[in-house]
Parts: C-alpha cells; structure tokens; sequence
C-alpha cells in the first residue's frame, strides 16, 4: 500500500492508497447516510468534501479544517493519485444521483 506524506507548516498528513475492502466500506457508510459532514465541510472543495478526503488520509474532517483551500487541493491531488478507483466510484454515484434528481423534476 502507497502512502504520501504531505507537510503543511508543522503538520504532516499521510495520503493511503485504500484497499478494495475499504472502498466497500467507504461505499456502504455513503449509503447508510454516515458520512456527511455539514455544508462547509462537504462543499470545501470543488469535488470532494473534507469527509471523504479525510477517509484516505491519517487526519479528521476537523483537522482539515486547519488548512487552506489550496493546501487542502494538494491532499486532494495525492488522494486522486493514490485511488483512482474511488474517485470513480464517487463520480459515478454523482452522475447517478443528477440523473435521478433529473427524473425526479420531469415528473413533477
């Protein structure tokens, strides 16, 4: 398993490469509805909010909260890198959840 090591002032945090297991799990917390942060976590970054990102690193939402956006993009950068795997999941459940949402709005 890779890992990235990331030094942000006097704060190092640790980039994983997630297994396929920990995807599933990643995965089934999504859908029971046990990872999402409140709207400034969640909408932090353009693309992925401070929960997930914090799922393939050695910090917490709440950690990350510390940094700056573009320090938060260069952890982004390294977990993209690490698992692409997972980013295509989210993209996917994202392109999914607009096609439904879509749907949703025709009917009514």
């Amino acid at each position: 398993m890779q890992t990235h090591p990331l030094t942000f002032d006097d704060r190092t945090i640790t980039v994983r490469e997630l297994t396929v297991g920990e995807t599933r799990s990643w995965y089934q917390s999504l859908v029971a509805g046990e990872l999402f942060g409140d709207w400034v976590q969640e909408t932090a970054l353009d693309d992925i909010g401070l929960v997930d990102l914090a799922y393939m690193t050695d910090a917490t939402p709440d950690d990350l909260e510390g940094l700056t956006c573009r320090e938060l993009a260069e952890i982004a950068t390294a977990a993209r890198a690490l698992n692409p795997a997972m980013f295509r999941l989210r993209d996917h459940i994202r392109s999914c959840a607009k096609e439904i949402a879509n749907l949703v709005e025709g009917s009514a």
